[in-house]
């Protein structure tokens, strides 16, 4: 048996990721009491080990790699005979995701939030390794906070200084480099916080969240705007599994380590909600439940959802309160659509005119323009078309729309299958 041990593992895509390898996996859910008699039963061939087990299931370990000693972590623990090794292969997943994103470390002023625990220990030692010119950890704790054994020398080796700078969110310096956020602030459900403002950073080269749910935090989302080079965690979470691969099977290692980017890439289109933009009357209904009836996915239209908060139709909503009162319950709508994964999602026509609506969206989708002329488009039960006129709202909106998308797809024809086609292939 090979599997994930952890406390709860829910939201974990470590069973997807494995069995892409072509072995079964499983998720390994043990109680904190449980933990000494699964190990000590060996009744396993291979395990990867999260939260909040890394450092407790290294007394357990016949052997101990340099490396995880080093860290202060385990994540992977693989056998010899009836010995039971330990190893970790988060350091070399955080150098593919930094290596895949094009973030050099080497010289830098690394910043770490959340840099005290094993996850943040393990990215000190690589910016250590790499060569940062210097490493900050900040944390929320109190400044006398005795920072990990394993950070004891990584400050000496470059600065002859016993350790890395220790400093409160409230003394950031503004000239660091590169932010490595190894806190959970801005996971899932809690999508639209950030452990820091990027603004205030003026030097900044790149950026690594290692949340993987949202695809891009509300941190990630401030570096892209920013023009700065960025990466989630799903690279590291890949890249980590098909290196523990190799410790399961290593006369296959070359094979699974070839293989992370064509996983990745197939995760990534997994978990990406699919996002409809475009005009009322523009095909987004009818392509978006085709697409998700073809990829197994749920379906959510947006205005049905501003409609169950609200207990009322749009058109009922705008006639009796106004076009800016169906706005706000629409944007609240956004929001908590936004939040889920592999999801279709079709929007109102009006909801991209709020950039709000389109951050949010983002944070977990690809986003389609459904462009239809506006002499092909119905204005049957679509009040707001009626009133302002097709053509004029079409030339409101078109250059929002165009800004807001990831790509436009013209979809004039009688029949939808050509875009539906078009956005398909991005999922097949």
């Amino acid at each position: 048996m090979f599997g994930l041990l952890g406390e709860k593992l829910g939201h974990s895509y470590s069973k997807l990721i494995h069995e892409k390898l072509g072995y079964s996996y499983d998720l390994i859910e043990r109680a904190p009491e449980e933990l000494a008699a699964f190990l000590l039963a060996g009744k396993f061939e291979g395990l990867n080990v999260t939260i909040p087990y890394k450092k407790t299931v290294m007394e357990y370990c016949h052997q101990i790699s340099d490396l995880a000693k080093k860290i202060g972590a385990v994540n992977t623990i693989y056998k010899e005979g009836s010995c039971l090794i330990g190893t970790n292969t988060d350091y070399e997943g955080l150098r593919y995701a930094l290596d895949r994103a094009d973030i050099s470390l080497t010289g830098k002023k690394v910043l770490i939030l959340g840099g005290t625990g094993g996850t943040g220990s393990m990215a000190s030692i690589l910016s250590a390794d790499e060569g940062a010119g210097e490493i900050l950890i900040a944390t929320r704790g109190d400044k006398g906070t005795v920072l990990p054994s394993s950070f004891s020398n990584i400050r000496q080796k470059m600065t002859g200084e016993p350790s890395p700078c220790h400093l409160s969110y409230d003394e950031l310096p503004g000239d660091v480099e590169i932010i490595i956020n190894a806190t959970p602030v801005g996971t899932y459900p809690e999508i639209y916080k950030s452990p820091v403002e990027l603004a205030g950073f003026g030097c900044l080269g790149g950026v690594v969240d290692l949340i993987y749910n949202p695809l891009r935090t509300e941190l990630l989302m401030q570096a892209e705007e920013l023009g700065i080079n960025y990466s989630n965690g799903l690279p590291m979470l890949v890249r980590q599994a098909t290196e523990a691969a190799g410790y399961f099977h290593p006369k296959k290692k070359d094979e699974y380590l070839s293989r992370t980017e064509e996983i990745l890439s197939g995760l990534e289109s997994s978990i990406e909600n699919i996002v409809l933009i475009g005009m009322p009357g523009s095909g987004k209904t009818s392509i978006g439940k085709r697409l998700a009836k073809e990829l197994g996915r749920e379906f959510v239209d947006t205005d049905r959802a501003a409609r169950e908060l609200a207990g009322k139709s749009p058109a009922e909503i705008i006639k009796e309160s106004g076009e800016q009162a169906f706005r706000d319950i629409e944007s609240e709508a956004v929001r908590m659509v936004a939040k889920e994964h592999s999801t279709v999602i079709a929007t109102g026509g009006g909801t991209p005119l709020r950039p709000e609506n389109i951050r949010a969206l983002k944070q977990n989708g690809r986003v389609f323009f459904l462009d239809r002329d506006p002499d092909k488009l119905s204005t049957f039960n679509r009040p707001l078309s009626q009133n302002g006129g097709v053509y004029k709202l079409y030339d409101q909106r078109y250059e929002v729309y165009k800004a807001a998308c990831d790509e436009l797809i013209k979809n004039n024809g009688e029949d939808f299958t050509p875009s539906f086609e078009k956005i398909l292939k991005h999922y097949k």
